[in-house]
């Protein structure tokens, strides 16, 4: 088995906030994924992030945002476990950021 990052972005509104029951039925899907790569052996790790930061460029100067490409945010990241590529792509079709309009970026991990 080799470990895959999936890298989950989406277009972010600031001007939408999802009610309780929207967000609760959002964390059933997510945990049930999550749940089912899980007792396969395939998930190792994953992390939500918020919507607060900085960006440090080289020169030492920071800005006070997170990174945005347009209205695309990086919206976290999961680390799982899978013979290849392709299993690894037909395990993030699974991903309920896809159902939102989202995406998922596939990449091999090369341990360090």
């Amino acid at each position: 088995m080799k470990q895959f990052k999936l890298i989950f972005r989406y277009d972010f509104n600031p001007n939408y906030q999802p009610t309780p029951e929207e967000m609760e039925v959002e964390g059933q899907k997510w945990g049930q994924w999550i749940g089912g790569l899980a007792q396969n052996g395939q998930f190792v790790e994953t992390n939500q992030l918020g919507y607060s930061g900085r960006v440090l460029k080289s020169d030492g100067s920071f800005v006070d945002n997170i990174h945005m490409s347009g209205t695309e945010v990086l919206a976290g990241d999961m680390v799982i476990n899978a013979q290849d590529l392709d299993e690894a792509l037909g395990l993030a079709k699974g991903s309920p950021i896809l159902e939102i309009g989202g995406s998922v970026e596939i990449r091999d991990v090369i341990p360090m």
